[in-house]
């Protein structure tokens, strides 16, 4: 009986420091989550940060993008008018080139006749 009784006695002495132990590890689990959740938090909250900087850049670049077009588009419509105009002014120097022969031909003709009036 004796024998009985120490064995309970250590039996309750183990489950007694087996719950302890375990009482023990519950708590280190429940730091470490703690620990582990606020860590998420705080990453959570700095790829939040990060993305709405990245939405920011990407509104901003689209803006600049916008910009760059317009202005790109308004030189093409310049250069476009300024080609359009050069096309014009070759067009006036070819009628003009066109009148100068049509003229150098009459006074060439003009020329003949008085030399060879001149001639008889």
């Amino acid at each position: 009986m004796v024998v009985v009784t120490i064995i309970i006695a250590l039996l309750t002495a183990l489950a007694t420091s087996g719950v302890a132990v375990f009482q023990s590890v519950k708590g280190d689990i429940r730091a470490a989550e703690t620990r582990v959740s606020e860590r998420v938090d705080r990453v959570t909250a700095r790829i939040d940060r990060v993305n709405e900087r990245i939405e920011a850049s990407e509104v901003k670049l689209r803006e600049e993008i916008q910009a760059s077009e317009a202005r790109q588009n308004k030189r093409i419509d310049e250069v476009k008018t300024d080609i359009k105009d050069v096309r014009t002014e070759i067009k006036d120097v070819r009628t003009e080139i066109k009148d100068v022969k049509t003229e150098l031909k009459q006074d060439n003709a003009e020329l003949k006749a008085d030399i060879r009036a001149m001639d008889n």
